[in-house]
């Protein structure tokens, strides 16, 4: 393990590394191939409190949501591979 964390790239996140490396193990502890194949994504409009800054918030006009936006994409055992927030809209 040691050598694996020595190995990595510098420049790729620790929360990113450890959740692909969980990921990957319990994928492969139930006889699943460590790689996700097919992915699962959705979306979802958060309201923004007053205490979020504007630049942070967006206008979500199918929901009619001022706030961000979240998009989560799992693999198939519903482990996540990307979360994503961003201003809604």
């Amino acid at each position: 393990m040691d050598q694996e964390l020595s190995l990595r790239s510098r420049s790729e996140p620790d929360e990113e590394y450890i959740r692909d490396q969980l990921r990957r193990r319990l994928r492969t502890g139930l006889g699943r191939c460590p790689y996700p194949v097919t992915l699962i994504v959705d979306s979802q409009s958060v309201k923004g409190a007053s205490t979020v800054s504007r630049a942070t918030r967006g206008f979500d006009p199918a929901k009619m949501i001022n706030g961000r936006k979240s998009h989560v994409a799992v693999d198939t055992k519903g482990f996540p591979v990307l979360i994503t927030v961003a201003p809604a809209g």
